[in-house]
């Protein structure tokens, strides 16, 4: 996890802000940051690579009008987060179009989900919380 062709890391305390606007990733794992806040990935194009989105320890992120094709695991991973809002994608032929794991205040909104798992969460370790996220008109 963690590697890709942008990687973005900011530090814990100010949590700087990430923005990813109509860009093509083709051929690679694309774009992952940890400790961001307030970040957008929006009308992006993921396809033929091994993911799209991978977020850790970030608060406010936004995911809007992109499309995951062909990836070999999957299009959003989100661990550690809050408050994220995925809307208004595409996720075609990815064995998951979204991943959540040990996060909370997660919403999926309008999304297209095309031969690949909608949503996955998972729980790792002891005495870890996570809350599933809310899922509207899928």
């Amino acid at each position: 996890w963690g590697s890709g062709f942008f990687r973005f890391q900011s530090t814990p305390t100010t949590r700087a802000p990430m923005v990813v606007r109509h860009c093509t990733f083709s051929g690679c794992s694309s774009v992952s940051f940890e400790r961001a806040g307030r970040s957008e990935i929006v009308n992006c194009l993921f396809e033929d690579g091994v993911s799209g989105v991978c977020a850790l320890l970030s608060l406010d992120t936004f995911v809007s009008g992109c499309v995951f094709r062909n990836l070999s695991a999957c299009g959003v991973e989100l661990r550690q987060g809050d408050t994220t809002d995925v809307v208004g994608n595409v996720f075609e032929n990815n064995p998951h179009g979204t991943l959540f794991s040990l996060s909370k205040d997660c919403r999926l909104i309008g999304n297209i989900y095309e031969k690949c798992t909608n949503y996955k969460t998972a729980r790792e370790g002891k005495n870890k919380l996570i809350t599933k996220p809310l899922v509207v008109n899928e």
